[in-house]
């Protein structure tokens, strides 16, 4: 939203709203950011992937999938998976090249890969 229309929702100046705005930006309590579709960057595949993790690998494991680039979120969770991903690609061979080099080499980690047919609502938007 503009600063004018969310200072009129505040009932403040825009000004007032504006340094306020940036006062919470300055103190990394809100933070903007930009959303585009994979597709349009050239990503058109887009997985889901939820792996058991043994506990001893469990901090390697975040590590290194957290610096491979197609990783677009990365998440511990509780139950049988315990991280849970997303990640995006180029093509289908792209992903296998991803998933053999990701997942194949760890030892003793289960893996469950799922491709997203179509997204719904994304970063909080409606995508109908």
């Amino acid at each position: 939203m503009s600063t004018t229309r969310l200072a009129r929702e505040l009932r403040v100046g825009e000004t007032t709203a504006r340094r306020r705005l940036s006062r919470l930006m300055g103190s990394h309590v809100l933070h903007l950011r930009l959303h585009a579709e994979p597709e349009v960057l050239g990503f058109p595949i887009e997985a889901r992937f939820r792996l058991a993790v043994p506990q001893r690998g469990l901090d390697a494991t975040l590590r290194a999938l957290g610096r491979e680039p197609e990783v677009r979120s990365l998440a511990l969770t509780s139950g049988r998976y315990n991280v849970l991903g997303y990640s995006s690609h180029r093509s289908m061979e792209d992903l296998h090249d991803f998933s053999s080099r990701a997942f194949g080499a760890a030892d003793g980690i289960a893996t469950e890969t799922a491709l997203l047919i179509r997204s719904y609502k994304r970063a909080g938007v409606t995508t109908l």
